[in-house]
């Protein structure tokens, strides 16, 4: 048994060196790969096995070959190739030489951090706490104490930010005075919010943040930009729920009705109540019996204060 096994071993060993032993008889110049690969499967049992995308890559082969080993005559064409091969039984398999990537250490400069102590306050020098520092160059952040006061680490060019809520951010650049003094204040102030805009109302001023009745406003700007003959048609169709119509008896005249009507008597006038300058004008009779008459310092049904 043991005899069989070795002459088995003899035998594919000597069929291996063989192989590799036969000749190679080939010159050529600037030769493609594939050409050279064709001459090689003619003159020998072996088969070359590859992609096509490795190929790309391949540079043209000048080479004279007259009856050298197929090891060295591979070793010769893939020479000054960015390729190998490899010997598996009667296949040669070609691929891309693996290039092991370079590993670049790259040594940060070392960055000089200062403390500096913000100081961070509102109007009548109120502390803020709980305020947000950021350093936006370094991207740390910090939050004040109840007195307002925080420290922080940066260096002289660090852009700084210094956000509340109800404030204006307050953004400012380190400076090497700030460095030296180790200190820095800053003043927030309120932001401007469309919900705290002062609004004149009958019953006086309010905003949009305390008051509880629907407000609508309409700025003169708006009612300059349409060239109307009556203030009415400028304002119709801005202010949710008032519906301004043309009466039938005049073409200068219009009706306002303010949320709809709210009666069915169609003699009962429901115009809403005008205040120009603070002063209330008063409308057709508030009787409610709905009598024709105006009352003193009315007007008549065919006038109206912003005709």
């Amino acid at each position: 048994m043991k005899l069989t096994f070795f002459l088995l071993t003899v035998a594919l060993m000597q069929v291996s060196a063989r192989g590799l032993s036969q000749s190679i008889h080939f010159n050529g110049k600037n030769v493609s790969l594939e050409k050279v690969f064709a001459v090689v499967e003619s003159q020998t049992d072996y088969v070359f096995m590859y992609k096509a995308a490795a190929l790309s890559v391949a540079k043209p082969v000048t080479i004279q070959a007259n009856g050298i080993t197929l090891e060295a005559f591979l070793n010769r064409v893939f020479e000054n190739q960015s390729l190998t091969y490899k010997i598996i039984d009667r296949n040669i398999l070609v691929s891309k030489k693996e290039t092991p990537a370079a590993t670049e250490v790259a040594v940060a400069p070392m960055i000089r951090e200062d403390v500096i102590n913000v100081f961070v306050f509102s109007n009548g020098l109120t502390p803020l706490g709980s305020a947000t520092v950021s350093n936006l160059t370094t991207q740390k952040h910090f939050l004040t104490a109840a007195s307002g006061s925080v420290q922080i680490s940066a260096s002289v060019g660090d852009q700084v930010r210094i956000s509340f809520i109800g404030y204006v951010d307050h953004r400012f650049t380190v400076t090497g005075e700030m460095i030296a003094s180790h200190s820095y204040s800053a003043e927030m102030v309120l932001s401007e919010n469309k919900l705290d805009e002062v609004q004149i109302t009958v019953l006086g001023t309010t905003n949009k943040r305390t008051g509880t009745a629907n407000i609508a406003t309409v700025k003169a700007a708006d009612i300059e930009r349409q060239p109307v003959a009556n203030v009415l048609d400028a304002i119709a169709g801005r202010i949710p729920g008032l519906r301004i119509s043309p009466t039938a008896n005049s073409a200068g005249t219009r009706r306002v009705e303010l949320r709809g009507r709210n009666v069915l008597n169609e003699n009962m006038y429901t115009d809403p109540l005008y205040v120009v300058d603070g002063l209330p004008i008063a409308t057709m009779s508030v009787n409610p019996m709905g009598a024709g008459t105006p009352v003193p310092g009315g007007y008549s049904p065919s006038e109206n204060p912003c005709s």
